[in-house]
């Protein structure tokens, strides 16, 4: 199966579940929320709400539309702060 679109694109981290690892990405153009599983998440960094992110558009193992290849956009950036 293929994606239904291509590229990247913008998104914030409107909700995360953090007891089922999955959580849900707003597309900043559309306002279309995106389900992602943490796999998704570049860094293995557990998503915060309100974290701004790049993703693609993929297929789960189902055929269902999620985000993948989730990157910080603060960390792709180099405007990511804290940490020692």
């Amino acid at each position: 199966m293929k994606s239904s679109s291509s590229g990247s694109k913008e998104g914030t981290v409107v909700a995360y579940l953090r007891h089922k690892c999955f959580g849900y990405i707003e597309d900043t153009k559309t306002k279309i929320n995106h389900w992602f599983h943490v796999c998704d998440v570049a860094s293995r960094k557990t998503p915060t709400v309100g974290q701004r992110v790049t993703f693609e558009l993929g297929l789960d193992p189902k055929g269902r539309e999620k985000a993948t290849n989730i990157v910080e956009l603060e960390t792709a950036t180099g405007q990511l702060g804290g940490g020692a």
